[in-house]
């Protein structure tokens, strides 16, 4: 499964298996999806985020394979139960990287490839290429700073805006790990702050930046039937309150 085949919970989780059974099995497991998810060096609580959202993968997976009709569910999951079994394991430091892969092994990674492959033919999600998340990161960041200074907006609107950003932001930062829908889902609810707070809807500053975000992603976006929708919908809210148009 390559990288532009990462377009489903099955394909990321089989992705991070993948790194992980690669790493030396005397590390320990903990440690072990640390490097495998490149967290090592966050802050803890990014960690801790980012490994909720990995063992996530499973049941996103499931939930997706089981709105498939005309395919046997119980042999398609024959993985999962393996895959939660080793989550205590994975979570504690007395238990190493071999010792997970002898319970999760190459029987359960084929599995779960058929599953990646399948979700991929079938059920594809929108993603984005790390150069586009490169530059979507920045871009929000740039954002964050342009509400930060913009003294037209009362500072408990600023501090609302900002804090959805910070969303958006990290909903991209583990995007390999999370998918599209955390985008959308940050972004709606900037979106929807942005709608309900007539003092962000006065000032230039916050649709401007909305407007920019939502294009920038939407170019960004493969899936295009998808995020054309998406797009197109939350376009013509944004053209509702846009300064130009009160």
């Amino acid at each position: 499964m390559t990288d532009g085949h990462l377009d489903n919970p099955a394909a990321r989780l089989h992705a991070i298996m993948t790194q992980f059974r690669s790493i030396e099995p005397q590390q320990a497991a903990q440690r072990g999806i640390g490097l495998a998810l490149g967290i090592v060096e966050l802050p803890q609580s990014d960690m801790l985020f980012e490994i909720a959202s990995f063992i996530e993968l499973a049941a996103k997976t499931k939930r997706e394979i089981t709105k498939l009709e005309e395919e046997n569910h119980s042999l398609l999951l024959r993985w999962l139960k393996p895959f939660n079994d080793c989550i205590p394991l994975i979570l504690n430091l007395q238990y190493t990287v071999g010792q997970v892969n002898d319970r999760f092994g190459d029987k359960e990674m084929y599995s779960l490839e058929i599953c990646a492959d399948l979700l991929h033919r079938r059920r594809p999600e929108v993603v984005i290429d790390d150069d586009h998340l490169i530059a979507l990161i920045d871009l929000v960041r740039e954002a964050i700073d342009a509400i930060t200074t913009d003294d037209e907006l009362p500072i408990e609107v600023r501090f609302q805006l900002i804090d959805r950003l910070k969303d958006v932001e990290r909903a991209l930062i583990f995007f390999r790990t999370t998918g599209y829908d955390d985008v959308e889902s940050a972004m709606d609810s900037l979106s929807g702050t942005i709608i309900r707070e007539p003092a962000a809807q006065k000032s230039k500053t916050p649709v401007t930046w909305w407007q920019k975000l939502w294009a920038n992603i939407g170019l960004a976006a493969t899936g295009t039937k998808a995020i054309a929708e998406t797009t197109s919908t939350v376009m013509q809210a944004i053209e509702s309150v846009s300064p130009s148009s009160q």
